[in-house]
């Protein structure tokens, strides 16, 4: 039987290997009687390992589909034969197999049996395909906790099928859109080390996957970070002790709790005496009203990036605009004007941005303040922070080149200022009335669960959170059939789910179950701020007070 000659073949058919055949569309077929083959990790090679087949010819190494290289014996014999080689980057010749015009070279395996699975699963610990299927992603998960365990017992066959799998994580992430790739790209990390993270991940999304969740987990562009590593980098304690200091902050502009939701969104909404019904559901996202996902890298300031998402949406709102995300409007004001020159400093003596402080955590609303006192600048035109200065997680000066005394140049600068600052709101129907307006910032309770999140309605049945929330999202929605609320992550375009399933909506939300409580799933009640979407001058530089359309349905 002839399969395809490729590194992705299973060591189960390559113990049934008896020959391979290399032809050339120059030359006549080489048939060569194989007398030995071995499979050696590396990690640096597409499959994550290399296959040495021994033959009477010589020693060839197959590194992948596009590439077989030679030892001396090998390469004298081939070349006798009439075979073009080319130069190895490991030294040496080798066979290009393909894409070589007039030299195109092809080599499949004769095997004696096909294996059930004649080749590795490189896709084993990739839920995307069964992400909206619990069922499929449950058996899935259970396959795959198969393959992880035989790695972990010693299994030759089993690693070397992880090792595969790890190397097609790379291949998704470590290149593409750097919203989506993995910070450990820029940041020297060895192979060895990403792969060990790479494999304590998969334990948890496994043990998700076989769980009783209705959500699905995943590897994303996180997977390779230990959270050891990346949670102290996202500021999480910190984040979860300014929050805890909310209660004796005097700045912290808290409506009436017991006001009821239709009173606050009439208020919002500046409609006076006249009430008007909440919604069952609302989904900014699908109005093109939410603005791009964006990738806080490994700085701790999801607190700048929540208030940024919700700023822009809140433009848009008001200038009856389309995102990016549906491929019209694409606002995107200075994420690095917000988490740099909104901090301790000469912006605290300004009267705003108190204790936050770039990378290692802040306060949402003091952006949002900022935005209203001083406004916030075009990231095009005033102050792009680039994705290395995010990765490497540490906090830089504000760039007063571009802001004197770390604020925007009204009439200089292309810029956005709001007509009035933030209110900070409490409770699930508060919410839900804020959202019929414009989305809210909100606090949340980041875990590893959260982490691997990828689609699903979010329930923490396995108890990971305990109202501490340490993170910053943007609710951008919610559906009271199906009880759940809407969120906007700074996590990348990796992480979670695309809410309308459309290319044009993009991923990095997640539905959060709406459990009626007085704190709500993870916290997400507990920590909550609402702007109005009015602006006093816009990105024209023109001063405009816009009154908001009717509420997305």
């Amino acid at each position: 039987v002839r399969l395809s000659y490729s590194p992705w073949l299973s060591s189960e058919a390559l113990m049934e290997m008896n020959y391979i055949a290399i032809r050339s569309n120059t030359t006549s077929e080489v048939l060569l009687k194989v007398d030995g083959v071995a499979r050696i990790m590396d990690l640096s090679a597409p499959a994550g390992s290399i296959v040495k087949v021994v033959t009477p010819l010589g020693t060839i190494t197959l590194y992948d589909v596009g590439d077989m290289r030679l030892d001396a014996k090998a390469e004298a014999a081939f070349t006798d034969l009439g075979f073009t080689l080319a130069p190895s980057p490991t030294g040496g010749r080798r066979l290009l197999q393909r894409g070589n015009g007039n030299n195109d070279i092809s080599a499949d395996a004769l095997l004696n049996t096909v294996p059930e699975e004649p080749e590795m699963d490189k896709e084993a610990f990739d839920f995307r395909g069964v992400a909206n299927d619990r069922g499929s992603a449950r058996a899935k998960a259970a396959k795959a906790r198969r393959v992880l365990d035989r790695a972990e017992q010693g299994s030759a066959s089993g690693e070397s099928a992880l090792a595969a799998a790890f190397s097609h994580w790379k291949s998704l992430y470590d290149g593409g859109d750097e919203e989506s790739r993995s910070p450990n790209v820029g940041r020297g990390r060895g192979d060895g080390e990403r792969y060990a993270n790479y494999k304590k991940a998969l334990r948890e999304i496994i043990d998700i996957n076989e769980g009783s969740t209705s959500w699905v987990a995943d590897t994303n562009q996180w997977t390779d970070i230990d959270n050891g590593e990346l949670f102290p980098a996202w500021a999480l304690d910190r984040q979860a002790d300014i929050f805890r200091s909310a209660e004796s902050d005097p700045r912290q502009n808290e409506i009436d709790r017991t006001k009821g939701a239709k009173q606050l969104s009439d208020e919002l909404s500046q409609q006076g005496g006249k009430r008007k019904l909440l919604q069952s559901s609302v989904n900014w996202i699908s109005q093109g009203k939410v603005s791009v996902v964006r990738n806080q890298g490994m700085c701790g300031c999801c607190w700048a990036y929540g208030a940024m998402s919700t700023l822009e949406s809140a433009y848009l709102i008001a200038q009856n605009l389309n995102s990016g995300i549906r491929g019209i409007d694409n606002v995107r004001l200075s994420h690095g004007q917000a988490a740099f020159c909104c901090s301790q400093g000469a912006s605290a003596a300004l009267g705003v941005c108190y204790s936050s402080t770039g990378c290692s955590g802040g306060w949402p609303n003091d952006v949002l303040d900022y935005a209203w006192k001083y406004g916030i600048g075009d990231e095009v035109t005033t102050w792009n922070v680039g994705r290395t200065t995010w990765d490497a997680g540490a906090t830089i000066a504000c760039n007063t080149a571009i802001f004197p005394d770390q604020k925007p140049q009204v009439g200089v600068q292309s810029m956005v200022r709001l007509n009035q600052g933030s209110t900070r709101i409490y409770g699930e129907s508060n919410l839900i009335a804020a959202l019929n307006v414009a989305p809210v910032t909100i606090g949340i309770q980041s875990t590893s669960a959260l982490k691997a999140y990828r689609s699903g309605i979010f329930d923490d049945v396995n108890r990971t959170c305990t109202n501490s929330p340490n993170h910053i999202v943007v609710a951008v929605g919610y559906d009271l059939n199906e009880r759940t609320i809407l969120i906007k992550n700074s996590w990348g375009q990796s992480w979670g789910e695309n809410p309308s399933q459309s290319v044009l909506a993009g991923y990095g939300f997640a539905r959060i179950l709406m459990t009626g409580t007085t704190n709500g799933l993870c916290g997400i009640y507990m920590y909550m701020w609402t702007i109005k979407p009015e602006f006093a001058i816009t990105l024209s530089g023109s001063a405009t007070v816009a009154k908001p359309p009717s509420p997305p349905p």
